[in-house]
């Protein structure tokens, strides 16, 4: 582990246990702004898609658009 990943870790932690960047930042010794930049992983969103998953596992056609 390296100290920028351990940085990353802590900072990320921190945002997400207390929905606020920053006190990750205050922690780390940087502004909100650079937290969230460089030491803050968001979580990427995506679409939901298990149910044409599902179908598609078994074996189901899915359909025409």
């Amino acid at each position: 582990m390296t100290p920028r990943t351990f940085r990353r870790g802590a900072g990320t932690a921190i945002d997400h246990a207390h929905e606020d960047a920053g006190r990750a930042g205050r922690q780390l010794g940087n502004t909100k702004d650079i937290a969230r930049i460089h030491y803050i992983d968001a979580p990427e969103v995506v679409p939901d898609n298990r149910d044409v998953l599902e179908r598609w596992a078994r074996g189901d056609r899915p359909p025409k658009v």
